[in-house]
């Protein structure tokens, strides 16, 4: 008989080809443990890398935190606490909701995660892994939430190493992601230490407003909207703050569109947007600024990208 063609992948190629959907620079991996830090109720999250986060890059939350079991559970691939049946991912309100980031960073990065359950009596766990391959497990007094240490990124998967781009492009793609999630929850504050110094500091502040007006958004006049539309039992709100038509530009990069506190890149709200200023924008032109639509999680499917930088609308025309 010949070889037989077809065959079961092992864990760790398969964990690799998943993170080749989620983790495709060193952004990505900040995103996904952003997102971690933001759902374990943090109020305060620090960002460190060193080199544009090729070296290393870890994300310090003073979240709830895990005790040994949940984090032993968070790093098995689909373990998550977000969802449990395919219908919760009609009402998704989180957002690590599918279980994949940390088996998949683990996959292609030397990983730590040091984490300890808030209100619990300070024995927290530290768990390395290499290349998808655990090492150690240990049990260790540690301060409440979580520290996820990311080294290396891609040393075993050197063919996509080669497709980082510069230290300064990798970097920068890191400060825009947190002004991001900065804008998405002022409440929370942030800070970025790049290569040893602190780079950034986001203080908490009390609104998306404030927070917009922090980053310059607008212009010296912005438009400042602020409304609860209600549609049948639906309630959406939409806050934003955008520059007058004078002040447009030829590109949409510089207009940021947040749906349910998700960076996204939509062209049926950027079409609103536009539409909105009617005959005062020309042909082609851009506001800046930020736009926020909060609307029911039912309305919106978040599980369409594998980064989730886009959403489909359920009622989109």
């Amino acid at each position: 008989m010949g070889r037989p063609r077809v065959k079961i992948l092992s864990d760790i190629v398969v964990n690799q080809i998943a993170a080749g959907e989620v983790v495709e620079r060193p952004a990505s991996v900040v995103k996904e443990l952003l997102e971690n830090a933001v759902d374990a109720d943090a109020t305060e999250i620090s960002v460190v890398i060193a080199n544009g986060g090729r070296s290393s890059i870890e994300v310090i939350d003073n979240g709830l935190g895990m005790g040994r079991d949940d984090a032993l559970l968070a790093i098995e691939r689909f373990g998550t606490s977000k969802i449990n049946c395919v219908d919760d991912l009609l009402g998704i309100s989180t957002h690590g909701f599918r279980g994949e980031a940390l088996p998949s960073i683990a996959a292609v990065a030397k990983f730590q995660l040091e984490s300890s359950p808030r209100g619990g009596a300070g024995t927290g766990v530290v768990i390395s892994i290499d290349g998808g391959v655990l090492k150690n497990v240990e049990d260790r007094s540690l301060a409440p939430g979580t520290r996820v240490s990311v080294r290396q990124l891609f040393f075993n998967v050197p063919a996509r190493r080669k497709f980082l781009r510069a230290e300064s492009t990798e970097e920068g793609m890191i400060r825009a992601l947190l002004i991001d999630f900065a804008l998405a929850y002022p409440p929370i504050g942030f800070s970025l230490v790049v290569d040893g110094v602190r780079s950034v500091s986001y203080a908490p502040r009390a609104s998306l407003i404030e927070r917009a007006r922090e980053f310059g958004m607008g212009d010296e006049r912005p438009l400042i909207i602020d409304e609860l539309r209600e549609f049948g039992d639906s309630h959406w709100r939409v806050v934003a703050l955008l520059s007058e038509p004078i002040a447009s530009v030829a590109s949409a990069n510089r207009l940021r569109l947040l749906i349910n506190r998700r960076s996204v890149r939509d062209k049926l709200l950027l079409k609103a947007v536009r539409d909105g200023y009617g005959s005062y924008l020309k042909a082609g032109r851009y506001p800046t600024g930020v736009i926020s639509l909060d609307i029911p999680p039912d309305e919106v499917d978040v599980n369409v990208h594998p980064q989730k930088t886009e959403v489909r609308f359920r009622n989109s025309p």
